[in-house]
């Protein structure tokens, strides 16, 4: 929480490091170029820009969206004069993938099947079945779940060379999930890639397997010469809190991107400031070179009819400086959403959704959680809204104004269900609990999570500062009982009586012995739950539990973030993965974390774990941001400049 911050305005998104790590020089290398914005598209026919809440205000067009929007002056990366145009084969303005392949399995859209990998083989001539992970958790159901590993296994992890095999430098910490994209042609060859993106407003591409290979390219969209960096810590001091801890250093590219495999387009959001002004853009970058999309970067503006705080005249807007887009990115039907919430709970801020047409980059959504009333943030300890197969999104909203009794706009401390209707998106069904109010005061988050949808069913699962996960009906949210929370399918408490966090989302798999979902909370033990009739019951408990610092104001974050890799259903194929600290409070500091891997089956046996060797340590703890475990390899993020890759076959000293 923000230090000095009194309730209701306590810290709903105290989440970050108060020291910076120490960026490598050596990431600054490999390409910088990023251009190749040629033309503005033209917008999609009859495509609404802002919705008509927000009076038709102008958000595409030239000024703002065509290729006098992609030079370093106005935040894009750098061009060279007279950059070539586009050479992609086909064009941007081409269908875009709707859902990654299918939005009721599990296993379906981010990480999917594709051709085998040119790469070298991640464990030194065994095949792996090649899968890829283009959004935050998989898929769009948010499950964690990579269910295409056969080369991970209990056996492989409990080896004698499992262990860490090299890291890559980049220049500052790593809040976005890594992404990875198997058989990309890049430069003529084909290869397994990891997508990185920095707090200093940088985008990186690595050979997935060259252990010392140059970034294939890399992008930054600072230019301090011409008086663009990225935000600052210290622009947020007295103005979020009085002194602002919640990140460390730098607030340049804090959510995770998405990418469309079927344009090779990475959607990001780059954070700036511009000459004193700030700017929060959309870039959309062909993944193959880094070159920004025609029309790419487009300014991130909205505004809706409102009497909430901060709003002028009747109208509400976005502040590009005080909304923190911290959940990462959905590319969902055509269209690129964007969630936030705040900074410390601080000023006038509310909870936004904001969708774009993933062609033209002209805005076509805009929802905000409290028009009439405070807060209401959206960041759900980075993860992303989750989409079920009718197309409907669902997210869970932090501390401000709820409306549970009055039937009013206002959404905060709620799951929230919304729909897609023409130019906005409208609030279809919701969920807040009996105690909001008191939480509120208590800085208890009900949107400490995201949510996850069980897939083939239809539960959504959520968890909260509370120490509480709310499993739903996504036919009946339950809106509000004044009598309790009865109405909705299962309130079950994770945290015992001391009331420690959930922040990281439960992951999900159905193996051949049983349906499971797994969360790890803050001070406490790896839980394994088997859902059964529709409902959880606790199933296993791991011996091992989240650390307990004694130093702490509060309970000690963030718990476990965790992966699930499993090959289907098979049963002995199963594994966890977890990145918590070592020992210490991760909030408002950088702490030193650790890897550990448990047995999907039964998470009492801990297989193998980044202390037990001293050369497999990673360095500090990239809070919230879950390891990236694809093909016979796990991608660890972290706060000390770099990220480190984890498989078989590791040299030991």
């Amino acid at each position: 929480m923000c230090s000095n911050q009194p309730p209701p305005g306590a810290s709903q998104d105290a989440t970050s490091g108060a020291t910076g790590a120490g960026a490598s020089a050596a990431a600054n290398g490999g390409s910088a170029g990023a251009g190749g914005a040629t033309s503005a598209l033209e917008p999609e026919a009859g495509a609404a820009n802002g919705g008509a809440a927000d009076g038709g205000a102008a958000n595409g067009g030239a000024a703002n969206g065509g290729a006098a929007n992609g030079g370093a002056a106005n935040g894009g990366a750098g061009v060279e004069a007279g950059a070539p145009p586009d050479a992609a084969g086909a064009s941007f303005g081409g269908t875009t993938s709707a859902s990654f392949g299918g939005t009721t399995s599990a296993a379906a859209g981010a990480t999917s099947a594709g051709a085998a990998s040119g790469g070298a083989s991640p464990t030194g001539g065994v095949s792996a079945v090649s899968a890829s992970v283009f959004t935050r958790s998989n898929d769009l159901q948010r499950s964690g779940s990579n269910l295409k590993e056969s080369v991970l296994t209990p056996a492989v992890v409990r080896s004698a060379g499992f262990g860490k095999l090299f890291c890559k430098p980049v220049d500052d910490e790593i809040y976005g999930q890594l992404l990875y994209v198997s058989a990309l042609d890049v430069g003529g060859k084909t290869r397994d890639v990891i997508f990185a993106v920095t707090m200093n407003d940088s985008v990186y591409a690595f050979d997935a397997h060259a252990a010392d290979a140059d970034p294939l390219w890399h992008v930054n969209y600072a230019d301090p010469k011409n008086g663009i960096t990225p935000v600052s810590t210290a622009d947020l001091s007295g103005v979020a809190c009085s002194q602002y801890r919640d990140f460390s250093r730098q607030i340049g590219i804090t959510s995770t991107p998405v990418i469309d495999p079927n344009t090779f387009t990475m959607y990001l959001n780059a954070r700036t400031k511009e000459n004193g002004v700030f700017v929060q853009r959309l870039h959309a970058l062909d993944i193959r070179s880094g070159k920004e999309r025609p029309g790419s970067p487009v300014k991130l503006e909205a505004s809706v009819p409102g009497t909430g705080t901060g709003s002028v005249d009747g109208k509400l807007s976005l502040e590009p400086l005080l909304n923190n887009q911290r959940a990462g990115l959905v590319l969902h039907d055509n269209t690129v959403y964007l969630a936030f919430g705040s900074h410390c709970d601080g000023g006038s801020y509310h909870g936004w959704l904001l969708g774009y047409d993933a062609r033209s980059l002209s805005r076509v959504a805009t929802y905000a959680t409290t028009p009439n009333g405070w807060g209401g943030g959206i960041w759900m300890s980075g993860m992303a809204p989750a989409v079920d197969g009718e197309g409907h999104l669902y997210l869970t909203t932090a501390n401000g104004s709820a409306d549970v009794a009055s039937g009013g706009g206002d959404r905060a401390q709620s799951f929230v269900k919304l729909k897609r209707q023409a130019a906005g998106l409208l609030v279809v069904d919701w969920f807040t609990p009996v105690d909001w109010s008191v939480t509120n005061l208590e800085d208890r988050d009900v949107g400490s999570t995201g949510a996850l949808l069980l897939p083939s069913s239809n539960r959504v699962l959520g968890g909260s500062k509370e120490g509480v996960l709310y499993l739903l009906d996504t036919n009946d949210l339950g809106k509000f009982n004044e009598n309790g929370n009865a109405q909705i399918v299962q309130t079950v408490p994770v945290t015992g009586t001391h009331r420690s966090h959930v922040h990281g989302t439960p992951v999900y798999w159905k193996s051949a012995g049983g349906e499971y979902v797994y969360v790890m909370p803050e001070e406490e033990h790896l839980q394994q739950y088997r859902v059964k009739d529709g409902k959880l019951v606790l199933a296993h408990v791991s011996e091992v539990i989240s650390p307990v610092d004694h130093h702490a104001a509060s309970t000690t974050m963030p718990g476990g973030i965790l992966a699930l890799t499993a090959n289907g259903d098979t049963n002995d194929s199963g594994l966890i993965w977890a990145t918590t600290p070592i020992a210490q409070d991760a909030n408002q500091q950088v702490v030193s974390g650790v890897l550990r891997v448990f047995d999907a089956n039964d998470v009492t046996h801990e297989l193998w774990n980044s202390e037990q060797d001293p050369n497999d340590a990673f360095g500090n703890l990239a809070k919230f941001n879950p390891p990236t475990v694809v093909n016979g390899r796990a991608y660890v993020p972290t706060f000390s400049g770099q990220f480190c890759v984890y498989g078989g076959g590791a040299t030991r000293r």
